[in-house]
């Protein structure tokens, strides 16, 4: 799975989705990013939409490593 932050796109080792929150952890092989969506519906339809076409924009969240 490929997770574009910014001008930089990640190769993505592990996604998860807390149960009931909004946030992401995406782990790279380098790092671990947070992504704080609006609603734990939006963080699930990220996570799906990461393994149905491999690839997301997360650009317009907030994100942290």
């Amino acid at each position: 799975m490929r997770i574009k932050f910014g001008n930089k796109i990640f190769l993505c080792t592990k996604v998860s989705h807390p149960q009931g929150g909004d946030l992401l952890i995406i782990t790279t092989p380098n790092s671990i990013y947070t992504v704080k969506t609006s609603s734990c519906k939006e963080a699930e339809f990220i996570l799906n939409n990461l393994l149905i076409n491999g690839y997301y924009d997360v650009s317009e969240y907030e994100y942290s490593n």
